[in-house]
């Protein structure tokens, strides 16, 4: 519970920040196990002013990492689409030049 300061909620949203822009998603992913082992504790604290606007910090960053997430997500899956569609269209060209 000690580490359950402002400062550190500050610190995981500026890591997770860090680590979504860099598209680290095993950093994020790491990070996130951090934050879901620190709220059970956070409930029994007094809600300071402090303590909610480093809250707000890390849920805004949380939100930003899993829309990142989410559209690297969908480009990956484009690109894998893309190439089922070329390799179709090579198959089919290589039967054509093999039945000439």
């Amino acid at each position: 519970m000690a580490n359950l300061t402002p400062q550190h909620l500050l610190l995981l949203a500026d890591k997770l920040n860090a680590a979504a822009g860099c598209h680290d998603w095993q950093q994020v992913k790491r990070i996130d196990l951090q934050i879901r082992q620190l709220f059970p504790a956070s409930k029994s604290l007094p809600a300071t002013p402090a303590l909610q606007d480093s809250l707000s910090q890390l849920k805004r960053a949380h939100q930003h990492a899993l829309i990142s997430l989410s559209q690297a997500r969908e480009k990956l899956k484009q690109q894998l689409d893309s190439a089922t569609e070329q390799k179709e269209r090579l198959m089919a060209y290589q039967l054509a030049m093999d039945m000439e």
